[in-house]
C-alpha cells in the first residue's frame, strides 16, 4: 500500500506494522510499503512523527491498504523519553514533559541555543545574562533546590551528558570588581548549533532522577540531533544576513547652565561644568556612541542527508559571525557535525556521531561590576557635557573629569578601544550506540545495547589592559581599569559516560510492558590555570614582560557509577500506565 498526507503528498519513513505482532516496516521516498502478514484477519497500523496514527482492519485475502495521515496539532502521537532505552507516547506519559521541535527552534535567527529556547518551554525560566556577543544564558526548570549548589538542569545530547560550565576568566582582576560572578563568562551551551537539533525533550519531574541520577535533580533537557533518511541525497543551504542594534537606551539628562550647577557635587566640579556650559550645555549621547554599531552579521548553514539500503547519514556545517553593537566586540561560531546510522545484518544496528565546534568571542566589559569600569555604570555618574569619544593629535583619549572632584575616573571609550577580552574555545562531542536484537517473536523482544560518548573542550582566554589606560582610585572605591595588566588562561574539561543495558519488551492481549536494567559509569576531569601579570611596560602585552606575576591552578576528578532497574506497563487496553524504577549510585 501507500501512506500519504491527507491523501495527496507521499509520506516517507512512516512506520506500518501489524498490531500485536513484531511485523512491520517503513515507507520509501514514494510513501510505498510492503508487508508479509499472517493468514486471516489482521489489524494494521500506520504512524509517523507529527501525524495522527490510523489503525485499519484488513480482511483475509485483501492485498492493498492505503493510509492518509493527518497532522497531529496537539502532538499527542509523539513519543517521549521514559528511560535509558525506552520511550512512550506523550498521551500516556505520567511525568511532566515538554517538547520543542526543530521547526520551532530555527524559525527565526537566535544568538545561541538557549536564546532559541526562550518562550518555548512552559514553566521554564530562561534568561540571558547580558547582551554580549556569543550568548550566555541561564536555564532553570525547577525551583532552586540548593542555597549553594547549581540550579541549572542536566543537558544530554544523543545520550551523552555534556558540560554547560562557565569558566571564570579573572576579569575582576582588571576591573576591580569585588564579585567574580560578574566576569561575564560564556556558558558552553552556546556552542551548540540549533540547526542540528531534531527535537528537545524537557523532563521537568523528579522522576528524571531515576534515569540520570542525582544530577537530574533540577530537571533534564534531552537533545536529539538530526538523522538521515532512506532516499535520494538532500542538500540544503541557508544564508542569512542582518544587523543587531541597540533596542532601548537608559537615557541621560540634557543640562542647561543653571541645572548643571545644581547637579554637580562640589566647587571644583561646578567650575569645570561652568567652563563647558558658558551659554549652552553641549550634549553627547554616550550610549549611542558606545553601542551604536550596526555592522552586518552573517550566518551560513549547509547540510547533506540521505540513505540507501542499511545506511543513513547526516552532515552539516555552520559559520556564524555576529558583530557586537559595542566598540570592538563580536563573536564567531563554526561547527561541523556528522551522524551515521548503519544496520549490520538483521540484528545489529550501529549509530555514531561527532560534532566539532570552534567559538571565538570579543566581549569587552558588558556586565555590572559597580566599579566604574562598566560603561553604563560610569555614564550614570558622568554628565553628558564632556566629549569623551575623541582623541588628540597623539592619539590619546581625554581623561574623564567626573564624578569625583578634579580627579578622573576611567573613560569607557578609551577602555573599549584599547582593552582586549578574548575567549577562544575548541570543542568535540562524540557519541555512539550499538544495539543487538537478541531475541524476537510475536510477543517478546529482547535487546542488548551499549552506548557512550565524551565531551571535551579547551577554553583559552586573553585579557590585556595596556599601560596606556588611565586609572584613578577614590578611597576604597576603584574608579576605573587597572592599567598594565594581562591575564592569560587555559581550561580543559572532559566528560565521558557509558551505559551497558538490556531491554525486554512484552506484548499480551490488551497490555504491553517494558523492563530494562543496566550499569552506567561516568567520569569528569577539569584542569584550569591562569597567569596574571601586573606592571606591563609600554607596548608589552604578554605576562612574561610583567613586573610581577601570579599563577592560579586547579584540578578536579570525579568518578560516578550507577545501576538501574525500571519496569513500565500499559494495561487495560492502554487506559492505565504504570512505571516504577530503582536506582543506586555513588560518586567519588
Amino acid at each position: 500500500g501507500k501512506v500519504t498526507i491527507t491523501g495527496e503528498t507521499p509520506l516517507q519513513d512512516a512506520s506500518v506494522a501489524v498490531v500485536g505482532q513484531a511485523i512491520g516496516g517503513r515507507t520509501n521516498e514514494k510513501g510505498e510499503y510492503r508487508l508479509r502478514v499472517p493468514a486471516g484477519d489482521v489489524a494494521v497500523m500506520s504512524r509517523a512523527m507529527g501525524y495522527k496514527r490510523i489503525t485499519t482492519r484488513v480482511a483475509a485475502g485483501q492485498s492493498t491498504v492505503n493510509f492518509a495521515l493527518e497532522k497531529d496539532v496537539l502532538q499527542l502521537e509523539g513519543v517521549t523519553v521514559t528511560g535509558v532505552a525506552s520511550t512512550i507516547e506523550k498521551r500516556s506519559a505520567a511525568t511532566a514533559i515538554s517538547s520543542v521541535s526543530a521547526e520551532e527552534l530555527t524559525r527565526i535567527p537566535s544568538v545561541s541555543f538557549e536564546s532559541a529556547l526562550q518562550g518555548k518551554v512552559v514553566g521554564a525560566s530562561i534568561n540571558m545574562n547580558n547582551g554580549a556577543p556569543g550568548g550566555g544564558g541561564q536555564v532553570q526548570i525547577r525551583g532552586a533546590s540548593s542555597l549553594i549548589g547549581k540550579i541549572d538542569p542536566l543537558f544530554v545530547i544523543d545520550g551523552v551528558i555534556i558540560s554547560n560550565a562557565v569558566r571564570g576568566n579573572r576579569l575582576s582582576v582588571v576591573t576591580g570588581s569585588l564579585n567574580s560572578s560578574e566576569e561575564n563568562g560564556t556558558n558552553r551551551l552556546a556552542d551548540i548549533n540549533p540547526g542540528d537539533i531534531e527535537n528537545i525533550e524537557v523532563l521537568k519531574g523528579a522522576a528524571a532522577s531515576a534515569i540520570y541520577g542525582s544530577q537530574a535533580t533540577n530537571g533534564v533537557i534531552v537533545i536529539t540531533t538530526k538523522k538521515g533518511a532512506i532516499g535520494m541525497p538532500k542538500f540544503n543551504v541557508t544564508q542569512r544576513m542582518g544587523t543587531y542594534q541597540l533596542m532601548r537606551k537608559q537615557g541621560s539628562r540634557h543640562f542647561t547652565p543653571t541645572t548643571i550647577q545644581e547637579a554637580v557635587g562640589n566647587a571644583d566640579m561646578a567650575a569645570l561644568a561652568a567652563s563647558n556650559c558658558k551659554t549652552t550645555c553641549p550634549y553627547y549621547d554616550y550610549q549611542q556612541q558606545m553601542y551604536g554599531r550596526t555592522d552586518p552579521s552573517t550566518e551560513t548553514t549547509i547540510s547533506l542527508s540521505g540513505g540507501a539500503n542499511n545506511t543513513r547519514y547526516f552532515v552539516s556545517a555552520l559559520d556564524r559571525q555576529d558583530a557586537g553593537i559595542a566598540i570592538n566586540t563580536g563573536a564567531r561560531r563554526q561547527t561541523v557535525r556528522a551522524n551515521l546510522d548503519q544496520a549490520i545484518g538483521g540484528k545489529i544496528t550501529v549509530t555514531v556521531g561527532s560534532n566539532v565546534m570552534h567559538s571565538f568571542s570579543q566581549r569587552g566589559i558588558s556586565n555590572n561590576d559597580n566599579a566604574f569600569s562598566s560603561p553604563i555604570y560610569g555614564f550614570g555618574y558622568t554628565p553628558a557635557i564632556a566629549n569623551l569619544n575623541t582623541r588628540d593629535a597623539a592619539g590619546n583619549f581625554p581623561l574623564n573629569p567626573f564624578p569625583y572632584g578634579s580627579s578622573s575616573s576611567s573613560n569607557p571609550f578609551q577602555t573599549f578601544n584599547l582593552l582586549k577580552n578574548n575567549e577562544d574555545v575548541y570543542r568535540m562531542i562524540l557519541n555512539g550506540r550499538v544495539n543487538y536484537s537478541a531475541y524476537s517473536d510475536s510477543r517478546n523482544n529482547v535487546n542488548l545495547s551499549f552506548s557512550g560518548g565524551a565531551d571535551r573542550f579547551s577554553s583559552e582566554n586573553y585579557i590585556v589592559a595596556p599601560s596606556a589606560l588611565q586609572f584613578q582610585a577614590f578611597g576604597s572605591t576603584q574608579g576605573g581599569i587597572y592599567p598594565g595588566t594581562v591575564i592569560q588562561g587555559d581550561g580543559t574539561s572532559l566528560l565521558s559516560n557509558a551505559t551497558i543495558g538490556g531491554t525486554w519488551a512484552r506484548t499480551g492481549s490488551g497490555w504491553n510492558s517494558t523492563f530494562q536494567t543496566g550499569i552506567q559509569v561516568e567520569g569528569r576531569r577539569a584542569n584550569d590555570f591562569n597567569i596574571v601579570g601586573r606592571g606591563l611596560g609600554p607596548q608589552q602585552v604578554n605576562a612574561a614582560g610583567a613586573a610581577n606575576t601570579t599563577v592560579t591552578h586547579s584540578q578536579s576528578a570525579i568518578n560516578n557509577q550507577a545501576y538501574y532497574l525500571q519496569e513500565e506497563a500499559q494495561l487495560l487496553n492502554e487506559k492505565l500506565y504504570v512505571s516504577a524504577a530503582v536506582r543506586g549510585e555513588r560518586s567519588s
